[in-house]
């Protein structure tokens, strides 16, 4: 689960957009669904954890 690795920094630097990117590719993935609730967009469209 790529999403789950740029969106935690393990072993990379912590990319969010990115990780939401990969979350959402993943499709039906139930783990990956559960990772998708804890980023936001804000107000300003930038993607941050909740």
């Amino acid at each position: 689960m790529l999403g789950f690795i740029y969106g935690r920094g393990l072993g990379v630097n912590a990319d969010i957009p990115k990780a939401v990117d990969y979350l959402r590719k993943a499709g039906d993935n139930t783990r990956a669904k559960e990772e998708l609730h804890n980023y936001k967009k804000t107000l300003f469209g930038k993607w941050v954890r909740r």
